[in-house]
C-alpha cells in the first residue's frame, strides 16, 4: 500500500507506447499518475533533451510543476485537463 491507502501494483509502460513530442508526452505520463518523482519520470523525458543536464531541467520546468518535499523532487501536470 502506499501513503494514501492504496493498493500498489506494478505496470508494464514502455516509453515507445508515448508520444515523441514534449507535451503530449507530458500529458500522457500525468494521465497515468498525477505526481512523479523527478528519477520517476527522467526515463520518460531524457531522450526529448539530448544532453541531458540543464536541457532536461529546463524541459522539466516548461511542462511541470516542481515541488521539493524534504529531499524529493516531486513533478505534476502545469497543464491540467479540465
Amino acid at each position: 500500500m502506499d501513503e494514501e491507502g492504496r493498493n500498489k501494483f506494478i505496470r508494464f509502460f514502455p516509453k515507445s507506447s508515448l508520444s515523441k513530442d514534449a507535451k503530449p508526452r507530458f500529458q500522457e505520463l500525468f494521465d497515468v499518475r498525477k505526481r512523479w518523482l523527478d528519477v520517476e519520470i527522467a526515463p520518460y523525458v531524457e531522450d526529448l533533451a539530448p544532453g541531458g543536464g540543464k536541457k532536461l531541467d529546463a524541459l522539466l520546468l516548461k511542462y511541470a510543476r516542481i515541488i521539493k518535499e524534504g529531499n524529493k523532487t516531486i513533478l505534476t501536470n502545469r497543464f491540467p485537463r479540465s
